[in-house]
């Protein structure tokens, strides 16, 4: 992964090379949540269409025990969230690593 500008300082771990993925491929986040039950990131949402390129991203780079949510308010504005489902916690209510979220390769050390 590239070097991150100094604003991606602020995003919770493991969700920095999420939020880099996501910007870097035209979906604007606009928060992220680390913490028990339910760590999301969301996003803003303007193309229907975008769902399966959204599934596809993720799913080609590895994301694992995911949901994507879109929400509708009264207003009409559109936000997406992904979820990260609760099984990939510890029981300290912590991610119990990256490889919760993700498809890590092995490597040889």
């Amino acid at each position: 992964m590239a070097s991150l500008p100094k604003w991606y300082d602020c995003i919770e771990e493991p969700f920095k090379e999420l939020t880099y993925l996501l910007r870097n491929n035209g979906f604007n986040t606009i928060c992220s949540c680390g913490h028990y039950p339910n760590p999301y990131i969301q996003m803003e949402w303007y193309d229907g269409r975008d769902d399966s390129k959204l599934w596809c991203l993720l799913s080609q780079n590895g994301y694992k025990n995911w949901a994507i949510k879109i929400h509708w308010d009264c207003k009409g504005t559109r936000m997406a969230e992904i979820v990260f489902y609760n099984h990939a916690w510890n029981e300290k209510k912590e991610l119990a690593s990256l490889s919760a979220i993700k498809e890590v390769p092995e490597t040889d050390e």
